[in-house]
């Protein structure tokens, strides 16, 4: 997506409308998600405002399918497809499948591979006798392959369960020893007692010791019992056994005869099972939804139901009845990359009008900026302090006669300062378009960039180019604590107004209001910046 609409967000008043006294700012604008981008949102044309699809909007699920099959699933509670379609785990491609004959103790069956369109991947099943969907087929692989780990754990934590216990029975062992070495001591136990005492496992120990060994002992007594069926435990490891990408399991036979002995060299935070295979992915369904307002139940966006068409009966997107916003540097000269202190920084403020009628526009911002406006990228103290300028608060701008007329070309409808120089159109038109600003400034000589702050303001088919500045300094508190490295994220919030005649679409639906009229807060990203003292 173009920078344009990645940079420049919309607050949503569903996340708030309690306001600062003194900035008159949304307290809630600065949170996380609070803000979305122009693309993403709605339009309510009863309500005259933008609505987000999350808080703002119900949804109905018109219908869901695979895009693969296009397989009709509506009304179904299934996430994915349970068709033939998979996609690959490495590069979400769609995985192509095979399938051979072959036999598994005399019985035929079949063996399905998966191999990746794009990248390298593949995988192959094992023999299967017994007719399954492919979606069943992976799911009984999964826990086939899962199932050898699981009693590998089981062996494994027996033994470190029965390690603990022995060393628990030792220490018991040596504290009676003890007692025994010390009988002249206690007197009044005779040599019978002690040795009764002993063979009853009965000694002056601490309680916690025999709390401990007791829970240990019921806990392996548990483990002891593990449900093994050996005739579907050897078919599932001889089906493994015959994958080719099997090679890195343990071998059910191995499996099998793993005893204490075995595991006493493995160390018991080792991970088992975590990386032992990438099964292919079902592929996910797809869903088109219909959108209507929370407040006034008008629908917003109704999709046509056929998953072959990406037709619209109802849309109303934000960004044809919202201005684009946008902050750019000064014509034909490099957006720059840092800011030096107390010195005035120009920009340019991009405004395009998506409507066909005029609109008159006002736009209001901070003198100064907040806190969570300019960010110190290590740092969360505020030793800078960001003033604006701007000379111009109340314009109109153009209506986009581009939409209902064919003649005008869609170049013409791109602010001077986002023209590239990346095709033969784009570098024309902004040769054209620097020659006229040139001539408007007779004292400024074709190599120079055009200062806008010192000309008029430009005016295009549907935009116009407004100046305004900055200028970063110190805060009094952090003056004598300064770091040159810094580098600073600076973000500008503004609220605009709007009013303009009631477009067409909107006449149609009867609503009582004469014209369109609405205000928002737009808060545009200008990037990060280094500050420099000189």
């Amino acid at each position: 997506m173009s920078r344009i609409y990645t940079n420049s967000q919309v607050f949503c008043l569903c996340s708030g409308q309690s306001v600062d006294e003194e900035t008159k700012l949304p307290y809630a604008i600065n949170e996380p998600g609070s803000c979305h981008q122009l693309a993403n949102l709605l339009f309510c044309a009863n309500c005259q405002g933008h609505k987000c699809k999350t808080n703002c909007c119900s949804f109905d699920i018109e219908c869901k399918f695979c895009p693969n099959c296009l397989f009709d699933y509506t009304g179904s509670s299934d996430m994915v497809c349970s068709k033939n379609c998979f996609d690959c785990p490495l590069c979400d491609s769609t995985l192509s499948i095979s399938v051979s004959d072959d036999t598994l103790d005399g019985k035929p069956g079949k063996v399905f591979k998966f191999k990746c369109l794009h990248c390298r991947y593949s995988y192959k099943t094992g023999i299967i006798t017994k007719p399954k969907s492919l979606i069943n087929i992976i799911k009984s692989e999964k826990k086939k392959i899962n199932a050898f780990p699981q009693i590998y754990l089981k062996f494994l934590n027996g033994y470190n369960d029965l390690v603990t216990l022995q060393q628990l029975q030792q220490q018991l062992n040596k504290r009676l020893v003890k007692m025994t070495q010390s009988k002249k001591q206690n007197k009044h136990l005779s040599d019978n007692i002690l040795t009764r005492m002993k063979q009853m496992n009965v000694s002056n120990v601490n309680k916690d010791t025999f709390d401990e060994m007791d829970i240990l002992k019921h806990k392996i007594d548990s483990n002891h019992s593990i449900e093994l069926n050996e005739d579907q435990d050897k078919l599932d490891a001889q089906q493994i056994a015959s994958k080719s990408e099997g090679g890195g399991f343990i071998a059910y036979e191995r499996q099998a005869k793993l005893n204490i002995d075995m595991l006493q060299n493995i160390n018991a935070t080792k991970s088992v099972g975590k990386n032992l295979g990438l099964f292919p992915v079902a592929k996910s369904l797809r869903a088109k939804k219909s959108y209507k307002c929370l407040n006034c139940n008008t629908p917003l966006v109704v999709p046509t139901k056929d998953p072959l068409l990406i037709k619209f009966l109802t849309k109303w997107n934000a960004i044809d009845y919202l201005p684009t916003i946008q902050i750019t540097g000064l014509v034909n000269k490099p957006y720059p990359k840092s800011l030096r202190i107390n010195h005035l920084e120009p920009f340019i403020i991009n405004v395009m009008n998506p409507l066909e009628y005029d609109i008159s526009a006002s736009i209001f911002i901070l003198s100064e900026l907040s806190k969570g406006f300019i960010n110190l990228r290590y740092d969360s103290n505020q030793p800078y302090v960001t003033q604006l300028t701007l000379p111009l608060t109340n314009f109109s701008v153009p209506g986009n006669s581009s939409s209902n007329d064919d003649k005008t070309p869609y170049i013409k409808t791109i602010p001077t300062p986002l023209l590239t120089q990346n095709t033969k159109f784009s570098r024309a038109e902004l040769l054209m378009r620097l020659g006229k600003l040139n001539s408007q400034n007779k004292s400024v000589s074709p190599d120079e960039s055009i200062d806008i702050e010192n000309t008029m303001i430009e005016k295009g088919v549907n935009w116009i180019l407004i100046p305004i500045s900055l200028v970063v300094n110190y805060t009094m508190s952090q003056l004598s604590n300064v770091d040159y490295e810094d580098e600073v994220n600076i973000k500008i919030p503004f609220y605009i107004t709007i009013e303009a005649k009631l477009p067409e679409e909107i006449k149609k639906l009867g609503t009582s209001k004469k014209g369109l009229k609405y205000g928002f807060w737009n808060i545009v990203d200008l990037g990060s910046f280094a500050i420099s003292n000189n």
